[in-house]
């Protein structure tokens, strides 16, 4: 095992790992969970191409400055996706395929809880940050047996923020609040 120990106001602390390389447990980065020491691997091009802030507890991947427990940055105008998923198994029944999960494990206190939502948002002609649209799971009726959810697509209209544009659930479909049932 080595261990590499930081240094504070001149003298070594041994009593907290850096970075340790064990072979029975690998290599351990920040053991101690020191909230000043944190991680940064640098890239060709991006000196923060992974930034782990120790102090908030979050991950940066082409930022230094994290925002969120996960925050992923570009700077770069193309094509290219930057967040890929991908399974490359062939599926051999139709119920098995690549998935995103957003998952409450929460015990919902009432109905129409929010279970997770996609925001599009962007910067207006002003220069603010603005959210011009969402896609939203909700929990209609969480009674076990009887639980039913609702997908939203809301978008801004006209400078009003979330106007829902489709709501589908409880077996209604409602586009424009004209309601169709299904």
């Amino acid at each position: 095992t080595i261990f590499f120990v930081p240094s504070r106001n001149g003298s070594v602390d041994v009593n907290n790992n850096l970075l340790k390389l064990s072979g029975g447990v690998g290599v351990i980065i920040n053991e101690n969970g020191i909230s000043e020491f944190d991680v940064r691997m640098e890239s060709d091009t991006n000196e923060n191409m992974f930034f782990l802030d120790a102090g908030e507890d979050r991950i940066g991947i082409a930022t230094n400055t994290p925002e969120t427990l996960l925050h992923l940055e570009t700077t770069t105008i193309s094509s290219d996706s930057i967040l890929k998923i991908k399974n490359t198994a062939v599926p051999d029944t139709t119920d098995y395929a690549t998935s995103l999960v957003f998952e409450s494990t929460g015990t919902p206190t009432v109905n129409a809880s929010l279970l997770g939502r996609i925001d599009f948002n962007g910067l207006d002609s002003g220069g603010a940050s603005h959210n011009y649209a969402r896609i939203a799971a909700v929990m209609a009726d969480k009674g076990a047996g009887s639980e039913d959810g609702i997908l939203k697509i809301e978008c801004t209209d006209g400078g009003t923020d979330f106007v829902e544009h489709l709501n589908m659930g409880n077996g209604t479909v409602t586009v424009n609040d004209d309601q169709t049932n299904v």
